[in-house]
């Protein structure tokens, strides 16, 4: 069969889309709708140079907005442990943007955090690899005082870690998403064996197969997510600019609670 023979890159593939769009419909179609609404709002938002809050926070609302459009791409193809991955992609996002909404000085704390990056990765090389030529470049920086100057620059605006991501979650009321998200779909970015069972079709406890085809677990809830903490990137950028949301937002939100409630009238638990 097709599928067989080119995966994923298949025309049998977009066949296999089509149906996983059917049988979800209500949920793709509301994710559609929702990512037209933010793409709208984007185009409202207009930072500037002077404004370095505003500026962080509109490049974060466009990465979670594009990441949420990789997010339904890929549950619409099938990649049910991939569009797990970008449901944590995107709830990191969000933390990271509703933080630097609700702080003046959050996104400072933030950009510095690629001094410290670059420290590390400084050190890395002094320590692991001070003899390979493949960092020559890098080792001629250091010597001639590089690290120094990072070091005195970090001591001198006194650049710390940012709080874990737990208490920055916790600071913007989103410690329950973080025990329940990102915990549950932290196996899909670092590759768990539980992650890997999504591949084994089997009947108690016995392998029957290896399936590593299109699959739509998990699709309702992860399809919610998405539209969920896209509303929520929508509403806390607008507030943020104008001090204002756009009307239909909370016609969104209620759409979302329907389609939550029919949901959780089918939901049955998987094994944690």
């Amino acid at each position: 069969m097709p599928i067989d023979e080119n995966g994923f890159l298949g025309k049998e593939a977009e066949l296999s889309a089509g149906k996983i769009y059917e049988k979800h419909k209500d949920y793709f179609d509301f994710c559609y709708d929702v990512n037209q609404f933010a793409q709208k709002e984007k185009y409202k938002f207009e930072p500037s140079d002077n404004d370095g809050q505003k500026l962080v926070a509109i490049l974060l609302f466009t990465r979670i907005l594009n990441s949420t459009q990789a997010g339904v791409f890929l549950i619409n193809r099938g990649f049910c442990i991939e569009g797990a991955a970008m449901v944590r992609i995107v709830f990191e996002l969000l933390i990271y943007l509703k933080n630097c909404c609700t702080d003046k000085r959050f996104h400072i704390q933030y950009a510095q955090q690629d001094i410290l990056k670059r420290r590390k990765r400084l050190n890395t090389v002094v320590n692991n690899y001070p003899d390979d030529s493949d960092f020559e470049k890098i080792k001629e920086y250091v010597n001639s005082g590089g690290l120094d100057e990072l070091n005195r620059e970090i001591k001198r605006e006194n650049i710390k870690e940012l709080p874990t991501k737990f208490d920055l979650a916790k600071k913007v009321g989103m410690k329950h998403d973080y025990d329940t998200v990102y915990r549950l779909n932290s196996d899909a970015i670092h590759p768990s064996i539980k992650s890997l069972e999504k591949y084994v079709l089997g009947e108690y406890g016995e392998l029957k197969t290896i399936d590593s085809g299109p699959n739509d677990n998990d699709a309702e809830i992860h399809l919610c997510t998405f539209a969920d903490y896209l509303l929520i990137a929508v509403h806390d950028v607008s507030i943020l600019f104008y001090n204002d949301i756009d009307p239909s937002f909370e016609t969104f939100r209620d759409r979302l609670n329907q389609l939550l409630d029919k949901y959780s009238e089918t939901w049955k638990p998987s094994t944690p």
